[in-house]
């Protein structure tokens, strides 16, 4: 802005000179006759320099005009993408709101189905009902309906951020309107126990396992959408995220909050740490990857305290919505962020 306000002075400047010059040019040369005794030189050195100065007007209008094309370009595009994402955003939330409107069975929630493949481990409903495929890859039974019930949670984004973090109306997910179809209808959906791990190249939900990091969103939703072919498995949504954040925080014991994690730049982190309601590290989880956005950048929740530098230092609430990188950029080698997967019929 002040770079482009002193060469728009510069250019009034000269123009003003130039035209000075010109409207006065015979007086000019009538007094350099009578002060200067060679004045066809001193003449001839006038015109060069007007000649400079009209070419230097001419080349700052041009740059001017260009700079100002491009801005206007440039706001074109943004308000073309701030248009685009709002109705993204609207999109979603009529769809939202005309599926969590619909009559369903409400107590679907109490029969958790099984996929094909997979079996019964442990635990119970209310506090997490564990099951595994034939790899021992583990997830958790996350009941909800259109409806609070008791301790059965209603199924909904919500707006748990502080300040300066992200309100969920300003977010919209990539996937989500069969998520919402299948939850809502079966009464629930499965949770990875674990944050995603990496064992033999492959993803996996076990403990003691070292998480996938050192990732990109994209590559996150790639490996994701890989592991199954038979079931629906994505990278975890703010549906699925905040819908599990309310259901621990109404049947744990332990409330939700934000606890240090020291881990060094290059320190590797397993599996299994904390538990809550049979899910591990969700609670004092670094960050881990979403399906949601926010305009121009991806969102990431959880909660992380890098000892490298003040400038990649994270740590909120894990409850929060944190706005970061595009979905191609890689910041794992300073803030390690992890993935953790959703199963739906």
């Amino acid at each position: 802005m002040r770079a482009g306000c002193i060469k728009l002075g510069i250019l009034v400047v000269v123009l003003s000179l130039t035209i000075y010059i010109l409207k006065n040019k015979e007086d000019i040369i009538n007094l350099l006759k009578t002060k200067i005794k060679r004045p066809k030189v001193l003449v001839q050195i006038i015109y060069i320099v007007l000649i400079i100065c009209i070419l230097c007007c001419m080349v700052l209008l041009i740059k001017t005009c260009i700079n100002f094309s491009k801005k206007e370009n440039i706001s074109l595009q943004w308000n073309e993408r701030f248009k685009e994402v709002d109705e993204k955003i609207s999109k979603e939330s009529k769809i939202y709101n005309e599926l969590i409107n619909k009559e369903y069975e409400n107590d679907k929630w109490k029969n958790p189905y099984i996929p094909y493949g997979f079996s019964y481990v442990e635990g119970y409903i209310e506090n997490g009902y564990v099951i595994q495929d034939s790899l021992k890859n583990q997830y958790v039974w996350i009941p909800c309906t259109n409806k609070n019930i008791d301790n059965i949670v209603k199924l909904k984004k919500r707006n748990r951020n502080t300040f300066p973090f992200i309100d969920y109306k300003e977010c919209y997910n990539e996937k989500y309107e069969e998520f919402l179809k299948s939850s809502l209808e079966n009464g629930g959906f499965y949770i990875s126990r674990y944050e995603v791990g990496k064992e033999e190249d492959k993803p996996v939900s076990k403990a003691n396992v070292e998480v996938w990091t050192n990732i990109t969103r994209n590559e996150a939703i790639n490996i994701a959408d890989a592991m199954y072919y038979d079931i629906n498995c994505e990278l975890i949504n703010s549906y699925a995220y905040d819908t599990t954040l309310e259901w621990i925080e109404k049947t744990s014991i332990v409330k939700l909050e934000g606890k240090e994690i020291e881990i060094k730049k290059d320190e590797k982190i397993f599996s299994g740490r904390n538990v809550n309601n049979n899910i591990y590290d969700f609670c004092d989880n670094i960050l881990e990857y979403t399906l949601e956005n926010s305009y121009d950048t991806i969102i990431v929740r959880g909660f992380f305290n890098s000892n490298t530098t003040e400038s990649t230092r994270a740590m909120f609430s894990n409850e929060s919505r944190y706005s970061v990188q595009p979905t191609d950029i890689n910041l794992s080698e300073e803030m390690p962020i992890v993935m953790r997967t959703v199963l739906y019929k």
